[in-house]
């Protein structure tokens, strides 16, 4: 099993405020349980997020409603398989308000988010092919370790930055993995 801790979500925020440094009221779309494992590294970011939570599909127009009326002036996204599913329609909620979007992966980016820093995917199968190969070589599942993933990647939207008018720093595009043009 792979995990991914807390510090992800501060980390994303912190690269968030180096791309918007204006953003100071960033709102955090995520299900309740994946924010239940990132509110205690949330609350300790410089920039602490509003909670717009999504279980389920019929809860993002409230997510929504709580974003504009909390007047977010940023947007981060986590993991979860309903955000997965959903990227296109928080994609075109942040684009629609100019709301500069922190995503947990590079598809957000690729559809018009202003960047994502999360696991590879890329790493992340490579690590789950081991755990499988091991498995099938007659090792039980829950006797395998939790890992945390090594691979992390920053994707950055160059169009969407320009968009909102922002310049990412030359630094933060030295380090990135992928300047979208």
């Amino acid at each position: 099993m792979i995990s991914t801790g807390g510090e992800l979500i501060g980390k994303r925020l912190q690269l968030l405020k180096e791309l918007a440094p204006a953003a100071a009221r960033v709102a955090c779309i995520a299900s309740s349980q994946v924010w239940e494992s990132y509110s205690s590294s949330a609350a300790d970011a410089e920039i602490p997020p509003v909670f717009a939570p999504v279980n389920r599909s019929e809860q993002f127009d409230e997510a929504f409603a709580t974003i504009l009326r909390e007047r977010a002036d940023a947007l981060v996204t986590e993991g979860s398989p309903i955000i997965y599913v959903q990227r296109g329609r928080i994609v075109t909620f942040a684009v629609e308000h100019r709301l500069p979007l922190a995503a947990n992966n590079r598809e957000l980016v690729e559809e018009g988010a202003l960047m994502s820093y999360g696991i590879s995917a890329a790493g992340l199968f490579s690590e789950l092919a081991v755990y499988v190969d091991r498995i099938l070589k007659g090792e039980s599942p829950s006797d395998l370790p939790i890992q945390r993933p090594t691979r992390f990647e920053l994707v950055i939207n160059a169009r969407t930055a320009k968009a909102l008018g922002l310049t990412p720093p030359p630094t933060l595009v030295a380090i990135a993995d992928e300047v979208i043009e």
